[in-house]
């Protein structure tokens, strides 16, 4: 054992702030901190690296020994003052670790970009078809999802009030529209938005596991089923932006088709158009 008044090596492992530590090196105290210092003082450029903290492996199989991941504090400007961002290294199977994802000094997120646009940027760098993505889900260790039960949300929040209270106003959920197995996994979403006079977002809009939409109704009978609760009329409305006040009279507003697939011809329609001209008041 060799020690002085803060650093042991006892039985080939190094303690500060103890003298018996329990790994390689440990380090004991109130709030210990490891602080990586450069030494460098310049003119720094984008890119530099400020410090690191690697992680290696010396297996001779494959491409040999070789760094499998890493931590990276980089420099995101150039001149004498330092703008760092951190820098998350991994290795795939027989290949040195390489940038993975980032955090700038912004406090953005990039995975699979060095230059986020936003507060959480994910990309593919692949030609074609981009079939990767963020994946919001429950997957049990045992067991399986039942119907009704919810498996995410995708949630839009704000704060209100002097005490600057979080509050959800819309969110997108994704629920089984029935018992999952391993051949089938039926799904619905619903979209919810929180009215006037209330902090409990409302189902507005569903699509079923059959691609049914319903509008005021969580349980469309028809391809696009729309329903109004309250005493009022449901008006389903077509609108056509470019009529101005007094001109397209006899003009097409809108078309309701009822079509026969079979042979892809309009059975029927209801078309509204204007008959009058009215000048604006």
């Amino acid at each position: 054992t060799t020690s002085d008044a803060n650093i042991t090596i006892y039985d080939d492992k190094v303690g500060i702030g103890t003298t018996s530590p329990t790994t390689l090196t440990e380090m004991r105290g109130v709030v210990p901190t490891l602080t990586l210092s450069s030494s460098e003082s310049k003119t720094w450029s984008i890119g530099d690296d400020i410090a690191k903290i690697s992680f290696f492996s010396r297996d001779g199989s494959g491409i040999g020994a070789h760094e499998t991941g890493f931590i990276l504090n980089e420099s995101e400007n150039s001149g004498a003052s330092l703008s760092g961002a951190l820098v998350f290294g991994v290795a795939d199977y027989n290949t040195a670790a390489a940038e993975a994802m980032r955090i700038d000094s912004d406090g953005n997120v990039g995975i699979g970009t060095a230059s986020p646009m936003s507060s959480l940027h994910v990309n593919k760098d692949i030609a074609g078809n981009n079939t990767d993505g963020i994946t919001i889900g429950k997957v049990e260790a045992n067991g399986w999802i039942d119907s009704g039960e919810e498996m995410g949300r995708l949630s839009w929040a704000a704060s209100y009030g002097s005490s600057y209270t979080q509050g959800i106003g819309a969110y997108i959920s994704a629920k089984a529209d029935a018992n999952w197995n391993g051949n089938e996994a039926p799904t619905r979403l619903g979209f919810f938005t929180a009215p006037e006079n209330s902090l409990t977002p409302v189902e507005r809009l569903t699509i079923t596991k059959d691609g049914k939409v319903g509008i005021g109704t969580d349980s469309p009978a028809v391809p696009l089923h729309v329903r109004k609760v309250a005493g009022l009329n449901t008006t389903v409305e077509l609108l056509r932006l470019d009529c101005g006040d007094t001109t397209h009279v006899g003009g097409k507003a809108g078309t309701i088709k009822f079509t026969d697939i079979s042979v892809y011809n309009p059975t029927a329609e209801i078309t509204a158009a204007r008959v009058g001209v009215s000048s604006a008041s």
